[in-house]
């Protein structure tokens, strides 16, 4: 079974992208860092003031870290949202401090974050309660003008609006990419169990054919069997009265011996042709052909296929057909020769199956149901299953006079032809 190359994880690049992204967040420490210090080494690198925002920022970017390496061992989602919302909440208030530029990475994957974890609603929600305390912020703590406020608060509207899109497509896209996986095992478990039905069939198939053996050894090679000793028995009480009697009894017997293991051998070959390892299709219904001609039959075997392949239930029917075919033509029809065709009529869309022998004795017309055994019950039913039908009539042979007997199984080439990648069957 050929399995398609798994869709790759969308999610698989974030601990690179937020490693990038805290890195980035920690250098906005720098925009705190004393500009005497690159002239005066002996100068502070951080000024009283700032120290405290520099440490505060160092503290948000590792506590952040540690809360992402903690997201991924996560499965409970309410966990996993709350967890997205202090994430995004510690990052937006490093945010009120300094420029935007190197918080932008960090904040932008927060946002997508939390769209991934809880939802786009709570994204929303989140952006516009940090617009609200970033506007009412800047009057209250720096003395910066209402419109000042919220022409600061634009670019962060921005830059967290792109994170809700980017998270909005991606959670999209992680939804598809699960229903694939879903669907794929889906598939699988369906495969598996059609080769699980495919296997049962094919035992039920077998446990019939050999019932039906059974029963048709019972009655074929037992009235053999007794008639054999019928004759011997017939032969010993006249071996000193009318020896030429006896004689002819035993030679009776012998024929009849013969006859019985010329069934037999018949029998064998019907329940297991002799098969090369590894032949397949056309080739499984040759060996099984050349079993059968071994018997004194002669054999004729036609295909149209254009070496296309069959499918396996497609190829256990034709070998059960054939098999059938060949088993009645001896037993019943006494045929010395037996014409099988494989047909794939693309106009119908039909791959057809016919064995066909002379048979003097039968009656003209469809061969009643009442009147078919266990072996072509079987079969007509293995034909339903895909999808196809099973004929069995006499006909007369034409030109040249007489009766042929003609068993046809007829299957959608959907279902009795393998397809290659790109070409239909």
């Amino acid at each position: 079974m050929t399995r398609p190359e798994s869709t790759a994880d969308p999610t698989r690049a974030l601990p690179l992208l937020q490693a990038g992204a805290l890195f980035c967040y920690l250098l906005g420490v720098l925009q705190f860092a004393n500009p005497d210090a690159l002239e005066d080494p002996s100068a502070p690198v951080f000024t009283a003031a700032s120290a405290p925002i520099a440490t505060g920022i160092a503290a948000i970017t590792a506590s952040v870290g540690l809360l992402w390496v903690l997201r991924r061992s996560l499965t409970s989602r309410r966990i996993r949202s709350a967890l997205a919302i202090l994430v995004f909440a510690l990052l937006a208030a490093g945010a009120l401090l300094g420029h935007l530029g190197l918080y932008a990475p960090a904040l932008i994957l927060s946002t997508l974050l939390l769209v991934l974890d809880a939802s786009w609603r709570i994204s929303l929600a989140a952006v516009a309660i940090d617009a609200a305390v970033s506007i009412a912020a800047g009057p209250l703590l720096f003395g910066t003008p209402v419109l000042h406020a919220v022409l600061n608060v634009l670019p962060v509207a921005m830059v967290y609006a792109l994170g809700t899109i980017l998270g909005v497509i991606l959670a999209r896209y992680a939804t598809l990419v699960e229903e694939e996986r879903r669907a794929v095992a889906q598939r699988d478990r369906a495969l598996q169990e059609l080769a699980r039905r495919s296997v049962a069939e094919r035992d039920l198939m077998l446990a019939e054919e050999r019932a039906r053996a059974a029963a048709e050894l019972h009655d074929g090679l037992g009235h053999r069997l007794t008639l054999i000793g019928m004759s011997l028995e017939f032969a010993q009480r006249m071996r000193d009265r009318a020896p030429e009697a006896a004689w002819q009894e035993i030679a009776t017997a012998r024929t009849t011996a013969s006859d019985a293991m010329g069934e037999m051998r018949t029998w064998v070959r019907a329940l297991s042709p002799i098969r090369r390892d590894g032949s397949h299709g056309i080739a499984a219904v040759e060996d099984a052909v050349a079993s059968f001609e071994r018997t004194g039959l002669t054999v004729t075997l036609t295909e149209d296929l254009a070496g296309a392949a069959l499918t396996e239930p497609m190829e256990r029917l034709s070998l059960r057909t054939v098999q059938e075919g060949l088993t009645n033509a001896l037993r019943h029809a006494r045929a010395d020769h037996v014409t099988i065709d494989i047909h794939h009529d693309r106009a119908e869309g039909t791959v057809t199956v016919t064995v066909q022998n002379p048979a003097a004795d039968a009656p003209v017309g469809l061969l009643p149901a009442e009147h078919r055994g266990i072996g072509l019950t079987g079969l007509t039913r293995a034909a339903r299953i895909l999808g196809g039908t099973l004929t069995a009539d006499a006909r007369p042979a034409g030109e040249g006079g007489g009766r042929v007997f003609r068993l046809t199984v007829t299957v959608p080439a959907g279902e009795a032809l393998a397809t290659t990648e790109g070409a239909p069957a």
